[in-house]
Parts: structure tokens; C-alpha cells; sequence
């Protein structure tokens, strides 16, 4: 019972601070961080109390996380999982707290005309970033093929030297066609940024999106289009006068398709199945997958459990506080390879170190596991903080007013909260180390492939 009390305690409490944050912005864009942060830590608590009161009793409805429990350490109601869910409940918190001390009353945006981006520049830069992209993982491509292995898990084990900027120029493809496809449904509605009209827009789009979707299908690449489909829905939803419901279908509709593919395809040999192999495939290549397991594995994710168990190992098995060696792997990543090459540990690998084993199974920490694993519980309540200060500054900076100057600078403080947004799920599956892709991946890069395709927006542009 006392989980069950903690559970309901510290999610009402939760709840409350949301409700409070609502009534001081009445913006529904401040619940999604509080939202993705309360899934990947403290959801899964909910499941695993249950099922360890009641014999396992969920796994008979599709929940098929207990092979952790075997593979890596199992989970016991005992005081060491008491401590880890108030410590995920403490990190929420404190963000809140900090949003809700620091975030400022919305004002209202003038009516200047917003800043116009060329059409035409967005599909060289989402199609040439695909060919590069496609260029750096052929090789892997290729063996994938001739060995009749699901390409996914060929790449995951077989990454290659150009692994890092075959990810980076996938992103760019991704993100830039479906952010691009939405500033093109919302040009008329538009209040940062917009677009001349484009001739055959329509139709490009969906031939250009088509093709990046078969891309990452065949890669079985979710973590793109799930980035790429948050940020622009975020985007459209500070962009626009008024939320279209209608463009906001069109986008969701796009994504849940492949998303649900590459859940239901991305562990068989894809081109396999395609017919598009290089050499004739065993009868056991192209098995049948269930549509209804897929279905299953994405609404009862094992990310739901994997992350959430991270800071009950780190409790239960003692693994030493590091007094921040995040921040020196941090500030080493910032330096390229090939100056640097070898560089400290993270704080996952550190705490791996418990794994019985390793090589068998992949484990996931949570972000507030590795604030934990830094500096303790200061570090749970400082990790909180440090993401609602981060949150706020970048809340506060959003552009009120207006303006057609293209500057880089304004890009990124446009862009900055769809960005930060969208990069929740995956900061929340690293160490103090994600700020890095935070700040880079999730803003830098769009504001820098936006500003690139408004520098020549002034060219007339004529829709059919």
C-alpha cells in the first residue's frame, strides 16, 4: 500500500503544479515536457508495482517487459524502489517549481509580416541531405542485403566510420520535409514563419515525404520521424494565429503510418520482403510479423520500463557517485574525434557496470538516473532545476514581436521551443551528456537549415 500511497501522492502533486503553470500561461505546449518526463519515469512504476502484487498478472495483456527482470537485474518492493520513485517524482518537481518561478505571462505578438522561407531550398536541402545520408550507410546497406539480415539491427551492431553523419544528414532530411510540408499548409495563417505561394507545392511535398518515409522504413529509423512530427506540430502550434485541426490530422496521419511500420518490419530483412534483396533469400527471411504485437509494443513500449528500472539498480547496487563526470564527458564531446579521439566513459557506461549480462542485453539509464549517479539526490533536485531554468530562458525568449530580418539568431529563438520540446524523449534517455544534442540537434540545426532556406525566399514563387 505504501506504493500505491507514494504513487498517488506525487502524481497528484504533480498534476496540481501543472494546473497552476496552466493558469499562469494557459498554454497546452507547457504540459508536454511534464508529460514525456512523467512516461519515461513514472509510468512504468504504476505497471510494475501491480504486476509485483499480483503475479505478473498484465503480461496476459501484451506487457512484455519482465524479460528485463532475467536478462538484467529483477525488481523488488522493497525500500530501494520507494527511494527511486520518489526520486523520479522529486526531479519533476523540482522542474515544475523552477517553470512555474521563472516562466513569464504570454504577451500577445504584433502584426508584422513574419519571416518567408523559399520552398525550393527546402527540398535541395531535406533531398540532397537524403542522398548524403544514403551515401554514408551504403556499404552497411549492402552487406545487410546480401546476408539477408533486417538492416535495423545489421546497423545497430555494424555502425561504420560514417555512422554519425549518416544520422546527422537523415535528421536534416526528416525534419526539414515535414517542418517545410507544414509551414507550406499553414502559409496563410502564418506568424513567424511563412512562404510565398509554390507551384505544384502539394504534390511536391508528398512526393518528397513519400520518399524520406520509404527511407527510414527501410532503415527502420522511428527516432526521425518521432522528433521530426513533434517539432512540427509544436511548431504549427506557435506559428499560427489559430490551430488548424485539419493540417494537424494531415501531419499526425503522416507519421502514424510509418511509425507503425517500422515498429511491425524494422526487425525482419525489409528488402527482403520488398523483393529489393541482392541474392535470393531463405524461406525464413521473410517470416510473418503480427500486426497486433505491433500494436501492442508500441502503446506498452519497453522504453516505459527499461529507463524507469535504472534507478532502482543504481540504488540497490551501489553504484559509486561519479561528482560530475558527466560534465567532463560533456565538455570533451564538444571537441571533434579526430582531435580527440579517446574520450572518459559516459554515465551509462558507468552504469553498466552492474549488468550481469552485457552483451546479451542493451540497457537504458534515465536521465534522472544520471543526475543520481553525479551527485547523489543534490543531484536529482539540481538536474530538475538546471531542465526548468533551461525550459524558462528558452519560454521567455520566444519572439513577441515580429520582424522579416533573417537572422540566424532569430531563427533559433523561434524554433527553440518546438526544439527543446521534441527533445525530451530522448534527453530523458541519457545522462547531463544529452544537453549536448539537446541544444545542437533539437536547436542549432533547424534554426540553421530554416535560415539557409529563407536566404533567396524573395524569388517569386507561382501555385497552380
Amino acid at each position: 500500500m505504501t506504493f500505491y500511497l507514494t504513487l498517488i501522492i506525487s502524481t497528484g502533486l504533480i498534476i496540481y503544479l501543472q494546473m497552476l503553470l496552466w493558469k499562469k500561461t494557459k498554454n497546452f505546449l507547457l504540459v508536454l515536457p511534464t508529460l514525456f518526463l512523467y512516461y519515461w519515469s513514472m509510468l512504468g512504476a504504476w505497471f510494475i508495482t501491480y504486476d509485483l502484487f499480483n503475479n505478473n498478472k498484465l503480461e496476459n495483456y501484451g506487457l512484455h517487459y519482465y524479460g528485463y527482470f532475467q536478462k538484467l537485474f529483477a525488481i523488488e518492493l522493497n525500500g530501494d524502489y520507494l527511494k527511486s520513485i520518489i526520486y523520479y517524482a522529486l526531479y519533476i518537481i523540482c522542474y515544475q517549481l523552477t517553470c512555474l518561478f521563472l516562466i513569464k505571462k504570454p504577451q500577445e505578438q504584433n502584426g508584422k509580416k513574419p519571416i518567408t522561407i523559399n520552398h525550393n531550398l527546402v527540398f535541395l536541402i531535406s533531398g540532397l541531405s537524403l542522398v548524403l545520408s544514403y551515401i554514408f550507410i551504403r556499404r552497411q546497406l549492402e552487406e545487410a542485403s546480401l546476408n539477408h539480415e533486417s538492416i535495423y539491427l545489421f546497423i545497430s551492431h555494424n555502425n561504420g566510420k560514417f555512422y554519425s553523419l549518416f544520422q546527422l544528414f537523415k535528421s536534416f532530411s526528416v525534419l526539414t520535409a515535414f517542418t517545410g510540408f507544414m509551414i507550406y499548409l499553414d502559409r496563410n495563417q502564418a506568424l513567424q514563419i511563412a512562404s510565398k505561394p509554390i507551384k505544384y507545392g502539394m504534390v511536391k511535398y508528398l512526393l518528397l515525404i513519400t520518399i524520406v518515409l520509404f527511407f527510414t522504413l527501410i532503415i527502420g529509423s522511428r527516432h526521425d520521424i518521432v522528433f521530426s512530427g513533434l517539432f512540427t506540430i509544436i511548431f504549427s502550434f506557435i506559428n499560427r494565429k489559430k490551430v488548424s485541426p485539419k493540417n494537424m490530422v494531415i501531419v499526425a496521419l503522416t507519421l502514424m503510418v510509418p511509425i507503425f511500420l517500422i515498429e511491425l518490419t524494422r526487425a525482419m530483412p525489409v528488402l527482403d520482403a520488398l523483393h529489393l534483396n541482392m541474392g535470393e533469400a531463405p524461406k525464413e527471411a521473410t517470416q510473418h510479423f503480427s500486426g497486433i504485437q505491433a500494436v501492442t509494443s508500441l502503446v506498452f513500449s519497453n522504453e516505459i520500463f527499461s529507463g524507469h528500472m535504472s534507478m532502482y539498480g543504481a540504488i540497490h547496487y551501489q553504484v559509486p557517485i561519479t561528482y560530475g563526470s558527466s560534465f567532463a564527458t560533456l565538455a570533451y564531446s564538444l571537441v571533434p574525434r579526430l582531435i580527440l579521439p579517446n574520450r572518459p566513459p559516459d554515465i551509462y557506461q558507468h552504469y553498466i557496470t552492474i549488468a550481469q549480462n552485457p552483451g546479451v542485453q542493451g540497457f537504458t539509464i534515465n536521465h534522472i538516473t544520471g543526475w543520481y549517479l553525479n551527485f547523489g539526490v543534490i543531484g536529482v533536485i539540481l538536474g530538475g532545476i538546471a531542465l526548468g531554468a533551461l525550459f524558462a530562458f528558452i519560454w521567455n525568449i520566444f519572439p513577441k514581436n515580429m520582424s522579416e530580418k533573417r537572422t540566424l539568431v532569430r531563427f533559433m529563438m523561434i524554433l527553440a521551443i518546438p526544439g527543446f520540446i521534441a527533445s525530451i524523449p530522448m534527453i530523458i534517455r541519457t545522462g547531463p551528456e544529452g544537453y549536448k544534442s539537446v541544444i545542437l540537434e533539437g536547436m542549432v540545426i533547424p534554426a540553421v537549415l530554416f535560415w539557409a532556406a529563407s536566404l533567396n525566399s524573395e524569388k517569386k514563387h507561382y501555385e497552380l
